[in-house]
């Protein structure tokens, strides 16, 4: 999928069963996009319900904790965010980054890569180098 005046790309079979089997709604990619974070918390605030994922060639706003900037360098790394819609009460949701990061980090694991680790507490390291990182927001309405 494709938007804001972006090329649309071939995303192949691995899509097609993203989608096509329900588990997720909605798959944007974008060439470059100010923030795949942000664009998920916009379109999370037009109503999509979710569970959508939003990628780029380049993110030109990147940023990580703290506000930190996140450097995006076009075409070298995969930049993307998912958006998830849990119905959790917010007192359960403190570990939410820890617990994305032990699941990306079981995920390259079973891949084939045993030496995933975690840094404390949103890094993922493969072989002593950062290979992900882990940025979770959360937008709630007053009413929950």
């Amino acid at each position: 999928m494709s938007s804001g005046g972006d090329h649309p790309i071939e995303v192949g079979p691995l899509r097609e069963r993203l989608l096509g089997d329900g588990r997720l709604v909605e798959w944007e990619h974008h060439d470059t996009i100010g923030s795949t974070n942000q664009r998920a918390a916009t379109r999370g605030r037009e109503g999509l319900a979710g569970p959508a994922l939003f990628t780029a060639e380049h993110q030109s706003a990147g940023r990580g904790r703290q506000g930190r900037v996140w450097e995006s360098p076009a075409h070298r790394n995969f930049y993307g965010s998912f958006m998830l819609q849990p119905k959790v009460e917010q007192a359960h949701l403190a570990p939410i980054t820890l617990v994305t990061a032990l699941a990306v980090a079981d995920a390259i694991s079973s891949a084939g890569f045993p030496d995933a680790a975690i840094k404390w507490p949103n890094d993922i390291l493969l072989g002593g180098r950062k290979v992900a990182g882990i940025l979770t927001e959360l937008d709630t309405a007053a009413n929950g």
